[in-house]
């Protein structure tokens, strides 16, 4: 896209920033590709169909178990897969679900970064506070570290 050699070392911050992307713009995107090319395998016979449905016989290793392809689709729809099997032979009604499903979690994130923002304003006006209350005494901020040696005069 912006033609930035991994050879650069930029930090992925750094080239969201370079081409004007949020973080969260990207993983929209990523997700919506995915949850597409999802609906599109399911509805077509193909090798790549049974390969995603196939299941290997003989016994696992005793290892932490890897995220699959499909259980990302889980995650993502807050589905299970039988169901997103199902919606997703009808090609309108699927692209209607990962649309829907994706403004829900775009708006519950932006919920945690509001009630996040709230919680700092809210300390930020009480150390305020502290500080016009303890001016008068000349102990700056003496009520905001546990320990209270921090901040005297």
């Amino acid at each position: 896209m912006a033609r930035i050699s991994w050879k650069e070392k930029k930090k992925n911050k750094e080239v969201l920033e370079e081409i004007g992307l949020k973080h969260t713009e990207l993983l929209k995107t990523v997700k919506t590709r995915q949850l597409a090319c999802y609906g599109h395998i399911r509805r077509h016979q193909s090798l790549q169909k049974s390969i995603m449905e196939g299941k290997i016989n003989g016994k696992r290793q005793r290892v932490r178990r890897r995220k699959s392809w499909l259980g990302n689709i889980e995650e993502t729809m807050t589905r299970r897969i039988n169901e997103c099997c199902e919606v997703a032979l009808d090609r309108e009604e699927w692209r209607r679900t990962i649309a829907s499903n994706l403004w829900q979690e775009t708006e519950q994130r932006e919920g945690r970064n509001a009630k996040m923002i709230a919680k700092a304003a809210q300390y930020a006006l009480e150390m305020l506070a502290t500080y016009i209350s303890n001016q008068d005494t000349g102990i700056l901020f003496s009520s905001c570290f546990s320990c209270g040696c921090h901040g005297k005069n």
